[in-house]
């Protein structure tokens, strides 16, 4: 049985892998989109004696949670997800019959990569709304810091690298 469903169960994990980059991708251009947004908040508290390392960390810690949350939901879905697998991967056979209960381990990964997206994707977006001029904050004519004057501002490397995986996997599929 492992030969017969290890190749598409690759495939699987490649592309859940790729539609994993292109929600962090999403994830941390929204991420810019709403310090863009709060852009007055955080000039503000940084004007109040707030130090780039302080709101640095309160932009992170607002990613961690929001990607924590994300993964719960994943487990979710998981659970109810394994015997609807299984029952697609089964028509037209013979029924198999596989226990796909999540375990303890599959938490615990779930947990880190959680985090460790929350922290890799959340980095840019805190480090760039962090270091805001402060007098062109408080005057809010800081504009938009994803349509930045830079060539290569951090939203627009979001979105190509968000396009260029999607192509990826429209190819693949």
């Amino acid at each position: 049985m492992r030969q017969q469903y290890s190749v598409p169960l690759f495939i699987l994990m490649a592309v859940v892998v790729l539609v994993l980059l292109i929600a962090c991708s999403n994830f941390s251009n929204l991420l810019l989109a709403r310090a863009s947004a709060r852009q007055r908040e955080i000039a503000m508290r940084r004007a109040l004696g707030a130090g780039r390392w302080r709101m640095t960390r309160q932009l992170l810690v607002e990613s961690v949670l929001l990607a924590s949350m994300g993964g719960a939901a994943g487990m979710v879905v998981a659970f109810w997800g394994c015997s609807a697998l299984v029952g697609f991967m089964s028509i037209g056979r013979s029924a198999i019959f596989l226990n796909l209960t999540p375990d303890p381990t599959v938490f615990l990964f779930t947990a880190g990569v959680s985090l460790v997206t929350g922290l890799v994707f959340g980095i840019a977006p805190a480090t760039w709304t962090s270091g805001l001029q402060l007098v062109a904050g408080l005057k809010g004519s800081v504009g938009n810091l994803i349509e930045g004057s830079r060539r290569f501002s951090p939203g627009k490397v979001f979105v190509a690298s968000q396009v260029a995986l999607s192509i990826i996997l429209l190819v693949g599929a």
